[in-house]
C-alpha cells in the first residue's frame, strides 16, 4: 500500500475540526447544527485563508501549503504541539532530530543544576541546538503558554511568531543566532540530518535563506539581551554559554541569562515566582 501523507494530513485536519467545539475559538452558536466541531468555512476564516484552497487540503488534494499557513489553520484547531510536529511532519516541514536517547541519558545533576537558577531562564541544547531541556522560568519567559511550535532554537527564531515577538527585533537576533549556529555547521557539514535541515530552512523561510547565503559567523559570546515579555514587559539579561560532555560523547551547551537590575527584572521575576 502507497502512503500518502496529503490523504493524512487532509484526514487529520477533518478530524481535528470536528473535535473543535465553535465556543473554544469564539464562536457564539445560534440555532441548530448539523455537526458539533467548526464548519471549513469556519476554520477558513479564522485561519486567514481560503475556503477552496483549504476544502481541497482537507480533501488531500495535490496542493502547495506553507508552513505560514499550515501553523495558523493548526492554531485554530487549538493543536497541541506534539499534534502541530505531526502536522507539519507530514507537510513536508520535519524539524531536525535531536540525539537519540539524549534526554534521558542526561545525569540528574544537569538538571539540578538548571532548576537551581530560579531566576535565571536556562536551557541545554545539542549540537544541532536542539532544546533538550528548559528550567521552569525559561518555559515562563519563552513560551508564557502560547504553546511554541518547535524545539529548535534557529526554527524558534526564523519560523515562529510567538517567539518572534519576544524581541525588540527579531530579524536582528535571527542573524546573530544563525552565525553562531554556522559554527555548528563547519564541525558537521557532512551530517545528513543537518543538511536535510539547513535546506528544508531554505524553503521555509527567504529570510534564512537571505542570511545562510551570507556565510556569516561569530563565536558565542558573552552579551546583553532584552526580551519584550507579554506580561511581564521589559526584562533584561545577561547571557552566558557554557559547553558540557555528556558520558556518551555528546556536545551539549548550557545557555543561560542572568537578570539584571535593569527594567526591573529580578523583582519582575520574583513577584512571578511568589505569585
Amino acid at each position: 500500500m502507497t502512503y500518502n501523507s496529503k490523504k493524512e494530513l487532509g484526514d487529520f485536519l477533518k478530524r481535528k475540526r470536528d473535535a473543535t467545539l465553535p465556543e473554544y475559538v469564539g464562536i457564539i452558536v445560534q440555532g441548530v447544527r448539523r455537526t458539533s466541531g467548526l464548519r471549513r468555512e469556519e476554520v477558513a476564516e479564522l485561519s486567514g485563508v481560503g475556503l477552496s484552497w483549504y476544502t481541497s487540503l482537507e480533501q488531500g488534494r495535490d496542493i502547495q501549503v506553507s508552513q505560514h499557513l499550515l501553523s495558523s489553520i493548526l492554531s485554530t484547531l487549538q493543536c497541541s504541539l506534539t499534534e502541530k510536529k505531526y502536522a507539519l511532519g507530514l507537510a513536508g516541514y520535519a524539524s531536525i532530530k535531536s540525539s537519540q536517547g539524549i534526554r534521558t541519558k542526561l545525569p540528574p545533576s544537569l538538571k539540578f543544576v538548571l532548576d537551581s537558577l530560579e531566576l535565571a531562564p536556562s536551557m541545554i541544547l545539542d549540537r544541532h541546538w536542539n532544546i533538550i531541556l528548559a528550567n521552569e522560568i525559561a518555559s515562563y519567559v519563552y513560551d508564557s503558554g502560547q504553546d511554541l511550535a518547535y524545539e529548535n532554537l534557529i526554527e524558534l527564531i526564523f519560523l515562529d511568531k510567538h517567539y518572534q515577538i519576544l524581541f525588540s527585533d527579531w530579524q536582528a537576533k535571527a542573524k546573530e543566532l544563525l552565525a553562531q549556529f554556522r559554527l555548528t555547521f563547519s564541525k558537521e557539514f557532512k551530517n545528513d540530518d543537518l543538511l536535510n535541515f539547513i535546506e528544508s530552512m531554505k524553503t521555509r523561510s527567504d529570510f534564512f535563506k537571505a542570511c545562510w547565503d551570507k556565510h556569516e559567523v561569530m563565536n558565542i559570546n558573552t552579551l546583553n539581551k532584552l526580551i519584550i515579555h507579554p506580561d511581564l514587559e521589559a526584562l533584561s539579561f545577561e547571557f552566558l554559554s557554557f559547553s558540557y560532555m555528556n558520558n556518551i560523547g555528546e556536545e551539549l551547551t548550557l545557555f543561560i541569562n542572568i537578570p539584571s537590575e535593569e527594567n526591573n527584572t529580578i523583582e519582575k521575576l520574583k513577584k512571578h515566582l511568589n505569585n
